[in-house]
């Protein structure tokens, strides 16, 4: 069982050691479970039997950390436990295994990264913690039948810390008469991994039938709360053309967040997450044409600007050295995960084919409170500070790409900013700025003033935010599904955003400020 933990610096769940500890049994119990032909009595029975090997890893676990060999660092939500080795990084263990080899085992120095001040103070946070190495952010999946993809996703989810994207679903609606129960299945798993799943669904590629499941999915998500997100791709002809449809989803998903991506303004697909957005590289796309399997992001390091500003005496050489610093990290970072692909990630490699998974992968800085420059200056102010450093950013990846390329070792270095999604703010951040949300009760409402100003304010950020910006519109008031579905065409007529979500969720009462920056 402590081989388990070989090579190892970061934690290890306990699904991991039993694994590797009862190789066979647990490879078995995943063909099972992870078919969509196994009757339910006998996946019911898979569940079982995989439940008494985590009991009994658990057992020797407990037996392990009596002795100090191990360590218990986290129960995450679903109650799954993760260890490390209870030894320092310049320790080591010798014993002999049942063949009467001699084993040594380390536990392998972490390298000091040039955020470590920033982190103390919790400026800078890694998204997912000590697995921000050993685990990817979010995949791009484009496979031919819905079979081929279940299987695939499951071995994903010990290699992806937060959502893996189905591209093509319309395909597969259009076609796959078991995609109700594909999706109820891969929810079901996601849920116990802790991960999301995004469907992107070309509307205009609907036929009669695929339109018909995909309202049956809808109306099963918004029943059973899955950690599924829609993203109908779209342009403002499209509604048109499928006007009934629309409101009938609208209806189906009973006001929950639909997401939407502009086909009009971009062709790259568009992904969320629990860090927030992601996308890719328009140019580059543009070479992945059949790539079965693509990594959006690699990894993320995540910056609180309002943090930053109260712990730190503001200015730009100050905030600069904060972003290039954090460059370098996820430049290392970057380097040692490509270096171990083949081991960390070989379900994910497995599935690229010829093409690399990592040939599109970016690095994400995701920034927190970005808006409290705006509040402490001026929009101007913020708007040319973060168009500076992502101009130097940029020229710090180019950079390290032309010197390693100058050595005869081509590597692929890409840096981008986002933003950080509301749902982290409980667990990393400072509180969240009081601002309004962007709320309408009526088509009017789009020729305010005040919210004209308001959108001109999030074309502005969609250009600062190279890595994807995602905006919510609430509805507010009496919601019925005609509004919903013009309300959602004046989004994609009228303004340059090519990701947001559409809510019918807001509380009753009267209409808040507009003129809201964020």
């Amino acid at each position: 069982m402590l081989l388990a933990f070989k090579d190892r610096a970061e934690e290890v769940s306990t699904s991991d050691i039993a694994a590797i500890v009862y190789h066979e049994e647990f490879g078995m119990l995943g063909k099972i479970l992870g078919s969509v032909h196994s009757p339910p009595p006998e996946i019911r029975k898979a569940k079982s039997a995989k439940a008494v090997l985590h009991r009994r890893v658990l057992y020797h676990l407990n037996r392990l950390m009596e002795h100090g060999l191990v360590r218990l660092t986290r129960t995450d939500s679903n109650g799954e436990k993760y260890y490390t080795l209870g030894l320092n990084g310049n320790e080591e263990l010798v014993f002999e295994d049942y063949r009467k080899r001699t084993l040594v085992l380390t536990k392998p120095r972490v390298p000091s990264l040039p955020t470590e001040a920033y982190e103390e103070k919790h400026v800078l946070v890694k998204f997912s913690g000590e697995t921000w190495l050993e685990t990817a952010n979010a995949l791009l999946l484009d496979m031919q039948d819905l079979p081929s993809m279940f299987r695939a996703i499951g071995p994903l989810y010990s290699e992806i810390n937060d959502v893996i994207g189905i591209s093509n679903f319309a395909m597969h609606a259009n076609s796959a008469h078991d995609a109700a129960e594909f999706l109820k299945r891969t929810g079901s798993d996601a849920k116990d991994f802790g991960k999301r799943i995004n469907l992107l669904v070309d509307v205009a590629e609907l036929d009669k039938d695929g339109k018909q499941r995909i309202l049956q999915m809808l109306k099963h998500c918004a029943a059973s709360e899955q950690p599924v997100s829609f993203v109908l791709e779209m342009s403002s002809k499209d509604v048109q053309t499928n006007f009934n449809f629309l409101q009938q989803a609208f209806a189906s998903y009973e006001g929950r967040k639909l997401y939407f991506k502009n086909k009009d303004i971009t062709s790259v697909p568009y992904l969320t997450g629990k860090a927030g957005p992601y996308t890719f590289d328009a140019t580059e796309m543009k070479r992945t044409e059949g790539s079965p399997v693509l990594l959006a992001s690699q990894m993320t390091l995540m910056v609180d600007v309002k943090k930053f500003c109260e712990t730190f005496s503001f200015s730009f050489e100050a905030f600069d050295d904060l972003i290039q610093r954090t460059l370098k990290s996820l430049f290392y970072g970057n380097a040692m995960q490509r270096r171990h692909a083949g081991v960390r990630f070989k379900n994910t490699m497995a599935l690229g084919g010829t093409l690399s998974p990592f040939v599109m992968a970016r690095d994400y800085i995701r920034f927190w409170n970005y808006d409290f420059l705006r509040l402490t200056y001026d929009a101007k102010m913020m708007e040319n500070v973060f168009r500076l450093i992502r101009k130097r950013a940029k020229e710090f990846c180019t950079a390290q790409e032309s010197i390693y390329a100058s050595c005869g070792m081509p590597a692929r270095f890409r840096s981008v900013f986002s933003m950080a999604h509301a749902s982290l703010s409980s667990d990393y951040f400072t509180t969240a700025l009081d601002r309004s949300r962007l709320e309408v009760s009526a088509l009017k409402d789009f020729y305010d003033q005040g919210f004209r100003e308001n959108m001109r304010s999030k074309e502005l950020l969609t250009d600062m935010f190279d890595g994807g910006f995602q905006l919510t519109v609430h509805k507010k008031g009496p919601y019925n599904t005609e509004d919903a579905v013009r309300e959602v065409n004046m989004m994609l007529n009228t303004y340059k955003i090519p990701f947001f979500a559409y809510a019918a969720d807001a509380p009753k009462g009267t209409l808040k400020n507009l003129k809201s920056f964020a």
